[in-house]
Order: structure tokens, then sequence, then C-alpha cells
């Protein structure tokens, strides 16, 4: 609908469903140009807090927003996760950051933060036969 929240975090085991909804931001946030200089990916296993915060900090080059998708976060330990607690607090305005995992690995009062100024998307594979129909529909 092109109302583009500047967090997100897609969890669950569908990685299809969550690459099909990384697209559609892609899509939405850069529809006429190409996004290499706006678009930045980051892995959690090999990637810091620090560099990520400064990327989702940084003034876009030629589009209205920055994205930043970081990868398998349930890798961050708690003492990383709240390195986050200040930008989850107050977003920047400029970036979308968009964060990956496997399961729902916030808690607590960074869990409020985030629920407070972002989105969370359960991307979960059906498992009864109720869950399978509506997710074929």
């Amino acid at each position: 609908k092109g109302n583009i929240s500047p967090l997100y975090f897609f969890y669950g085991e569908n990685t299809h469903l969550i690459d099909k909804a990384i697209l559609n931001i892609i899509s939405s946030l850069f529809p006429s140009r190409s996004p290499e200089l706006d678009l930045n990916y980051f892995d959690a296993q090999t990637h810091a807090p620090s560099e990520i915060i400064q990327s989702a900090n940084t003034v876009p080059f030629v589009s209205r927003k920055r994205l930043v998708v970081v990868k398998r976060t349930q890798a961050f330990k708690d003492a990383q996760w709240k390195i986050f607690q200040n930008f989850f607090s107050k977003p920047s305005a400029c970036c979308c950051l968009v964060l990956i995992s496997e399961n729902q690995g916030l808690k607590g009062k960074l869990l409020k933060i985030f629920q407070k100024n972002g989105v969370m998307v359960s991307f979960a594979n059906p498992k009864s036969k109720n869950q399978i129909k509506e997710f074929v529909v």
C-alpha cells in the first residue's frame, strides 16, 4: 500500500514468503530506480549491531529512504540486541530496517519498544489442515 514502517521484524521458517515481502518493500521504496546505493544487506553472524545501526542512520543517496536488511538475527546475543534499543526507540525517518530471524527472538522491554515503533510479521508454515487451506487460498 506504500505505507512503509521504519522497522520490520520478519520471523519464521517460510523464507520464500519473507523474500517476497522484501521484494515488495524494495519495489515500493525504489519504484523507478535501481536500489544499489540505498540498499544494504547484512548477516547477523558476521556483522556487528553498530555497523548495522550506522548504515541505518546514513542518509539515503538517491532515494527517499534507505533499506537495510539483516538476515539470521537469531545469531544475536542479548547484549547485542540491547545495542538496538535506542534505534528502536527513535528509528531513523529516512530508513527502513528489516530484521529477519528463524524465531521471534525479541523479549521483554526491547520487544515492547519494537512493537511500539515497528511491525512484527510471522511467516510460519501451515501446520494444521485449516491452516493449509488458508495458506493455499
